[in-house]
């Protein structure tokens, strides 16, 4: 047997393990949330059921942003366990396992096998945040995380092997995760940076032109007059950027720069989007006069695969546009953005870049004096480990700065994509921790080069440093675990009891509207008081129901402001089941 034949099969077996250590380890979380999913996750159930049925959703219900391929394999999940909420989050953690496996491949093809096991090691025993958004549907989170990867491991068979033919699964996977989720921007942004930034072009070539000489204009033979002209553009340019940073820290004015609106709070992220297109229109028309237009259409024409690849994965989208849909494309709405706001942002990113280490950690973690220990040296030694990544790759950095020489090594596109993460998080004008889910897996492989490095350095003392890390997350996993099973309360015995009532639907809040139609099959249908109604044949059919139930939690603030804002309310009867009241109305009751 060769030692080509034999490495394969350990790869096999090591990813095997990994598989199966990954589906224990979130084993009781899977089983404490299986009758207790969220009505985001609900409604993930709902497509599922009705894809069966023959509907072909493109999106999620009422959300025209985020592709439909969850509900599509929870459909085909369901076939082998029934349509239930474990159907739903195993469909969701089989991406996140796809994931592992083609995270592991990656970061030995880049690092080698013992980083790539112990990277793997951290995606496996996760923080809770992880772990919960492993089995969550609330996204397409582990979807994003398993095609980022696997567009990277296409990206390498084209640039490390100059194979063309990954050219269109490259593209294809890119178009997919583009119509799954528009966080995948983050990704094609990072893809574009290291290709562009790459010391050699496809198949060994050299780039068109090297963005350092695209901006001193080394390789053009323009008169001096041009060159000035061009040198004081930029000027202005930088000036203006200057300016920003200056007025971003100590104040805004009203006013008009170069054309360009300044008012309270100080950051225009209009203003920035400009100087990108200003500066991407400039450096495509260098490249048109370096290379000339046929050299350049040449070039085009070698990417023609890829475009062809995203075109066809993002045609779901395409079609969902031509017959008259309107989604949110690209990134939630970002707006300006002042400095009295930064600190709070700042706080945010940090204090989740690296998920999980402080996240949950009063839900799970008693506060004394071993946990306090655990947590700060777990945060030490990832930080360490970030900053022993960042070392390693300082002469890519130095390159990149300096606008010279090109990328060496393709490690370093987790450097861009963590840059490019936290970049754009600061302009966003909405954060959640969340969005932040690309940077566990920088963070994961930063800490697995670290480790291995130490490994070799220090007769493989080094590995035990990883200990505190799996330490508090197995036990902060476990207690909220437990926590979970305890504090939600199952909703189908809720709807059981309403069906005994010839209850067959009404009003509650969002959560429970879309668990009671998943639990309850839809023979109750329940609508949303408040939030977005996913399914608007839901509002038709409450609106022909004799009897409606108002289903509220007792005492709480929706049936507090659900009475005060209904001072002249009188149902026809009033139930209570454990933790709920029911207000029981007629068909004259009003819906919104």
């Amino acid at each position: 047997m060769t030692n080509q034949t034999e490495s394969a099969r350990r790869d096999v077996c090591i990813a095997i393990l990994l598989v199966l250590a990954a589906f224990l380890f979130r084993l009781p979380l899977l089983i404490a949330r299986q009758s207790i999913i969220t009505g985001d996750e609900a409604v993930i159930g709902l497509m599922a059921r009705h894809i069966l049925q023959g509907e072909f959703p493109i999106y999620y219900w009422g959300q025209g942003y985020m592709g439909s391929l969850t509900a599509y394999v929870t459909a085909l999940v369901s076939l082998a366990t029934g349509m239930n909420g474990m159907a739903i989050q195993l469909s969701v953690f089989l991406f996140y396992e796809l994931f592992l496996i083609t995270s592991y491949f990656v970061v030995k093809k880049i690092l080698g096998r013992a980083p790539a096991i112990l990277s793997s090691l951290v995606l496996v025993v996760a923080p809770v945040m992880v772990t919960e958004l492993s089995i969550k549907s609330l996204g397409a989170y582990s979807e994003i995380l398993f095609l980022g990867a696997l567009a990277f491991w296409f990206w390498l068979k084209v640039f490390e092997e100059g194979s063309r033919k990954f050219l269109f699964p490259l593209g294809l996977t890119l178009g997919v995760a583009l119509w799954m989720n528009s966080l995948f921007i983050l990704y094609i942004a990072a893809f574009l940076l290291l290709t562009f930034f790459r010391k050699e072009g496809f198949s060994g070539r050299a780039l068109i032109c090297r963005p350092a000489n695209l901006i001193s204009l080394e390789d053009f033979s323009f008169p001096l007059w041009l060159k000035l002209s061009f040198y004081a553009v930029h000027a202005i340019v930088i000036f203006y950027a200057l300016q920003q940073i200056y007025i971003f820290f100590f104040g805004g004015f009203d006013g008009k720069i170069l054309g360009f609106s300044f008012k309270e709070p100080a950051f225009q992220w209009k203003g920035v989007k400009k100087i990108l297109l200003l500066v991407g229109g400039e450096a495509a028309i260098l490249a048109w006069l370096r290379v000339g237009p046929k050299r350049l259409w040449q070039w085009y024409r070698g990417w023609m695969a890829v475009i062809g690849g995203i075109l066809l994965g993002y045609a779901p989208a395409l079609l969902f546009s031509l017959l008259g849909g309107e989604g949110y494309r690209l990134l939630h709405k970002s707006g300006a953005i002042s400095s009295s706001v930064l600190g709070q942002k700042f706080n945010m990113i940090f204090l989740h870049l690296i998920p999980g280490v402080l996240w949950g950690l009063d839900l799970s973690v008693k506060q004394n004096l071993f946990w306090a220990a655990m947590n700060f040296a777990s945060l030490m030694i990832l930080l360490a480990s970030i900053f022993f990544f960042l070392w390693m790759h300082r002469k890519n950095i130095l390159n990149v700065f300096l606008m010279r020489d090109g990328i060496e090594n393709p490690s370093f596109f987790f450097c861009i994509l963590g840059s490019v993460v936290l970049a754009l998080t600061f302009l966003s004008a909405l954060v959640a921790d969340r969005y932040l889910i690309p940077i566990y897996w920088v963070t994961a492989v930063c800490l697995g080069a670290f480790i291995d490095w130490l490994r070799r350095h220090s007769r493989g003392w080094g590995v035990l440093l990883i200990a505190p890390l799996f330490i508090l997350y197995v036990h902060s996993n476990a207690a909220y675990a437990r926590t979970r099973a305890q504090n939600i309360e199952a909703p189908k015995g809720l709807v059981d009891y309403l069906a005994a009532q010839d209850l067959k639907g009404g009003i509650t809040d969002y959560d429970n509207s879309y668990r009671f139609n998943f639990y309850g099959e839809e023979r109750s249908i329940f609508i949303p008081n408040v939030g977005i109604l996913r399914r608007p044949q839901y509002r038709e059919a409450v609106k022909g129901l004799k009897r409606r139930a108002f289903v509220l939690p007792k005492d709480s603030t929706n049936e507090k402001e659900f009475l005060e804002s209904h001072p002249d309310f009188r149902p026809l009867d009033v139930l209570e089941y454990k933790t709920y009241r029911i207000y029981v109305v007629d068909e004259t009751f009003p819906i919104q």
